[in-house]
């Protein structure tokens, strides 16, 4: 598999709806934000 930087994702929601697309930068500060706020909440 090719690891493209500029790769752009698909972007669903918790009820399966597109938002768009972003990169891969974005997903990974939006998955280490929900991180955070699980720990936080534990």
């Amino acid at each position: 598999m090719v690891k493209n930087g500029v790769s752009a994702l698909p972007v669903v929601d918790k009820n399966g709806v597109m938002k768009g697309s972003i990169n891969h930068l974005q997903v990974l500060k939006i998955l280490s934000d929900e991180l955070a706020k699980q720990t936080k909440s534990r």
